[in-house]
């Protein structure tokens, strides 16, 4: 009886799915790097805001105000970002031959979706921090360290819910239509989620506990107001990953048939 061996150039492909999932995130990074112009804007749209804000509110003055400003204006990053780049990446990358190419590769789902995961993640918790250093300086907040971690961890758990909603609207949409779709969707997070840090009608209210960026920014009032924690919102981001998590993986299996792994 004799035992096959597997042959060294055929054993350095059977990479781990780890290591594939590192190098397919670099070279999103990369692609997204490519055109700078787009990521710059994208992250720029809490500062724009920030602008705003400091040109009609007294934020320079009132340190209560410009705190809470800055937790809400973090939270605005993460959204642009997240849920931008991979809804309107992925209809570029579908349409490319190096994509077709690459679906029939035997590496599975989890590399590739990993790193369409983890590098818009990536570049929103950039977005978040640099709004948050910016913020501070430029207005009357002094926030503590805590501070700064409860909003950029609040962020974080963010991220991976509005990220899973990008890459679902990336696999339904096409190219011609993936931004006007993904902005109108992300400033209505802003809008109904309350972030926007201007007061809403109590309607607005209600809808923010459902939606993700509403419980986000519950978490962050509730930390900078000293109020009592609500474990709801915590809920609401669960239950908004696992289901973007699992609208996902089935859009992606439709997305080129069951022929593809």
């Amino acid at each position: 009886m004799t035992t096959a061996r597997i042959r060294p150039e055929v054993s350095n492909i059977l990479v781990p799915d780890s290591r594939l999932a590192w190098e397919w995130t670099r070279f999103e990074m990369a692609s997204w790097l490519r055109e700078p112009a787009a990521v710059v804007l994208n992250m720029a749209y809490p500062l724009i805001m920030l602008g705003f804000f400091l040109v009609s509110t007294d934020i320079r003055t009132d340190s209560a105000a410009a705190i809470s400003l800055l937790g809400y204006l973090s939270l605005v990053g993460v959204l642009m970002v997240c849920l931008n780049f991979p809804a309107n990446g992925i209809p570029e990358a579908r349409e490319s031959n190096f994509y077709a190419f690459s679906r029939t590769l035997p590496i599975g789902a989890a590399p590739r979706l990993i790193a369409w995961t983890a590098a818009p993640i990536a570049c929103g918790l950039i977005s978040a921090a640099s709004t948050f250093i910016i913020a501070t300086l430029v207005s009357a907040a002094e926030p503590s360290v805590m501070d700064f971690a409860i909003i950029i961890g609040v962020s974080l758990v963010l991220a991976v819910p509005i990220t899973l909603l990008g890459l679902a609207l990336g696999f339904i949409l096409p190219k011609k239509t993936s931004l006007a779709v993904s902005l109108t969707i992300a400033f209505s997070m802003i809008l109904f989620g309350g972030i926007s840090g201007i007061p809403l009608p109590s309607i607005v209210e209600t809808i923010s506990h459902a939606l993700p960026s509403g419980a986000a920014g519950h978490i962050i009032a509730s930390h900078l107001n000293a109020s009592d924690f609500d474990w709801r919102n915590i809920v609401v981001l669960i239950a908004w990953t696992v289901i973007g998590i699992l609208a996902v993986f089935l859009l992606y299996r439709r997305d080129e048939g069951r022929r593809f792994r």
